[in-house]
């Protein structure tokens, strides 16, 4: 089975047309068809039906297509890291997530390459709730996160050390809004008022709702959104209060930062500051680049007292 089986087959699938397939493929309807008939003769069975309203996969097909879109999807990304591949001598690829090590590893990273100029760094950033798996899988060589998103062995699988610390998020309002007037605020504030969440603080969320229940408050949720800068634009035009990260919202000077009284700090910020790490397979110490960015991470950590594995 080829590669050009694979995508032809994926692509009918995907529009339930051969003649609409074809002409995506750029190739003759006849010979996508010949092609796919070729594909179910050496697999042995059928994989599509055919009907008056098009075509879709067979319970043979459907099965096939899942394997067919895991090896396509896996070929694309070889596709994308072809350049670093070839760059992979002067490449350090870094990873992090939303309220994770974004800031701390950006700076690392400038501080980095002002000493090593000639190596590239390339950043992304992932929503997955299980980061490590991508770096597992190669697709980044470093990761930024906290412990809390690490499986339960990851001072064992992984080489790392503590990037940083950071203050747990607060909770902001607009500069307009009648609690930024408040010297500070708790759960009473919060009765009724239109409240915007990140979904990946949904404990938060829970513990709100909770203490606010236990007050007989009631928590006026309005949504829970996966990107920070959806909160940031419903803080921005007065439609809730959202909690956000001091280093992603400082500079905005319509957005106010409430201080809060102890039994809702409690809530927003039960644990105090929270660790960030740099984590890398220990296969990683054997390219030249990567122990160069490794050492000069571990430099900065030393410094500060901080933990190193």
């Amino acid at each position: 089975m080829t590669m050009n089986q694979m995508q032809y087959f994926s692509t009918v699938c995907r529009y339930h047309n051969i003649t609409t397939a074809a002409k995506i493929l750029m190739i003759s309807q006849p010979g996508l068809s010949a092609r796919i008939s070729e594909l179910e003769a050496e697999v042995g069975v059928k994989l599509l039906e055919r009907t008056s309203k098009g075509v879709s996969p067979t319970e043979e097909g459907a099965r096939l297509l899942a394997h067919v879109e895991a090896v396509l999807g896996r070929y694309r990304l070889l596709q994308n890291d072809l350049p670093a591949i070839a760059q992979g001598r002067s490449t350090v690829r870094v990873g992090f997530r939303p309220y994770s090590g974004e800031a701390e590893m950006i700076q690392l990273c400038r501080d980095f390459q002002q000493c090593f100029p000639e190596t590239r760094v390339v950043f992304n950033e992932m929503r997955n709730v299980t980061p490590s798996l991508f770096l597992d899988e190669d697709q980044f060589d470093f990761l930024a996160t906290t412990m809390r998103l690490l499986p339960p062995d990851w001072q064992e699988k992984y080489g790392y050390c503590v990037l940083g610390e950071m203050e747990e998020v607060k909770l902001y309002c607009h500069a307009m809004n009648p609690l930024a007037k408040l010297g500070e605020i708790g759960l009473a504030e919060l009765d009724r008022c239109p409240i915007a969440f990140w979904d990946g603080h949904r404990e938060v969320l829970e513990r709100l709702r909770a203490a606010m229940d236990s007050r007989g408050c009631v928590l006026n949720h309005v949504a829970t959104l996966p990107q920070l800068s959806g909160i940031a634009n419903l803080i921005c035009n007065d439609a809730a209060v959202g909690m956000l990260n001091g280093d992603f919202v400082d500079h905005i000077g319509i957005i106010h930062g409430c201080r809060l009284k102890q039994e809702l700090s409690s809530v927003f910020l039960s644990g105090g500051p929270i660790q960030l790490y740099l984590v890398w397979k220990r296969s990683s110490e054997r390219y030249e680049n990567m122990r160069k960015f490794i050492e000069f991470a571990r430099k900065r950590s030393r410094q500060q007292k901080w933990p190193i594995g």
